[in-house]
C-alpha cells in the first residue's frame, strides 16, 4: 500500500470517526436532557410526598380530635327518657310510663274499649261503660 492509499484509508477512517463522535455527542446531549428531566420529576414527587405527608399528619391530628371530642359529648350527654324526665320535673309534671308501642294508659283504653264492643247486651255495656269511662275518654 502506498503513501497515497494509507493517507486516504486514514482520512476515510477520521471522517468514520468524526461521524460516530458526532452521534455520540447527540445521545449525550439527548440522555443528559432526559436524566435533568428525571431529576425534576423526582424533585416534583418528593416535594408532593412532603405536602401529602404533612395533610395526612394534620388530618390525623384533626381526627383525634373529632373522637375526642366524640367521647367528651358521648360521657357529657343523656339519654332522651332522662331528658324527657327532667324537663317534666322542672315543670312539676310526674311523667308517664312509655314503651315502644305507646304510653300505658293509651294501650289499656284500647282495650278497654275493645272489651267494651264484647259486651253482648245493652245493659252490660252500659255497667261496663260507667265502670270504665274515665279511662276510655283520656286515652
Amino acid at each position: 500500500m502506498t503513501l497515497e492509499e494509507k493517507f486516504t484509508a486514514a482520512e476515510a477512517k477520521l471522517t468514520e470517526l468524526g461521524t460516530q463522535l458526532e452521534t455520540a455527542q447527540t445521545s449525550n446531549t439527548e440522555l443528559n436532557q432526559r436524566l435533568r428531566d428525571a431529576e425534576s420529576a423526582r424533585n416534583e414527587e418528593s416535594a408532593s410526598v412532603t405536602r401529602l405527608q404533612s395533610e395526612l399528619k394534620t388530618l390525623r391530628q384533626q381526627n383525634q380530635d373529632a373522637l375526642a371530642k366524640v367521647a367528651e359529648l358521648t360521657s357529657a350527654s343523656k339519654t332522651a327518657e332522662a331528658k324527657a324526665a327532667e324537663i317534666c320535673a322542672s315543670v312539676g309534671v310526674t311523667p308517664l310510663a312509655v314503651t315502644a308501642q305507646g304510653d300505658a294508659v293509651t294501650a289499656a283504653s284500647t282495650d278497654l274499649a275493645q272489651e267494651l264492643c264484647k259486651q253482648e247486651t245493652p245493659a252490660a255495656q252500659t255497667a261496663f261503660w260507667r265502670k270504665n269511662k274515665s279511662k276510655i275518654i283520656n286515652r
